[in-house]
């Protein structure tokens, strides 16, 4: 709530920073971790200067109860950022490129490969053992698109905190909307 961003954000949408730490809090209902993801949320919105997801990340009215939910909503969020963008892939066989989703194609993997990976991995390691086609720099595009998600120490990544995986792998996930 210190950064000139978010106090920007929080003054347009009418609210105080007291107003806003509080609702915040109220929102969590008394749970730290979920505090923790709306705070990384709110500060990549505010390093990325991403105006359209911090407005998002501080509408409380919009945002959904519980961690498992909030975990949901961030990723759809991102989702939706990625789009309908396509990565070329080539063929190694052929050498034919095709155009392919980017988001089933490099940002599902990563998210799976992060889901049971035992410790931190490299963006190379990412993309060999996530069976990635696309370049290099769209792994790390991707990789810095699901940063709030993530920490990174030594060119290594891994989730945040061990809530995401489970999140990530257990079969009911698939139905939350």
């Amino acid at each position: 709530a210190e950064s000139p961003e978010v106090q920007a954000a929080v003054a347009a949408a009418g609210q105080t920073r007291e107003s806003f730490e509080s609702a915040a809090v109220d929102k969590a209902d008394g749970n730290l971790g979920y505090l923790d993801a709306l705070g990384r949320a709110i500060d990549r919105a505010a390093i990325e200067k991403d105006g359209n997801a911090l407005r998002q990340a501080i509408e409380f009215s919009r945002l959904p109860g519980g961690l498992r939910s909030l975990y949901g909503y961030f990723l759809q969020q991102i989702q939706a950022r990625v789009g309908d963008r396509c990565v070329r892939i080539e063929d190694p066989k052929t050498g034919d490129s095709h155009l392919v989703s980017a988001w089933s194609e490099v940002y599902l993997p990563i998210l799976g490969v992060l889901t049971v990976a035992a410790e931190p991995l490299a963006a190379t390691q990412i993309r060999d053992l996530a069976g990635i086609a696309a370049e290099e720099t769209e792994v790390f595009a991707a990789l810095n698109r699901l940063r709030q998600f993530l920490d990174e120490a030594g060119g290594c990544y891994r989730f945040y905190h061990g809530t995401l995986p489970e999140f990530l792998s257990d079969p009911a996930t698939g139905n939350d909307r």
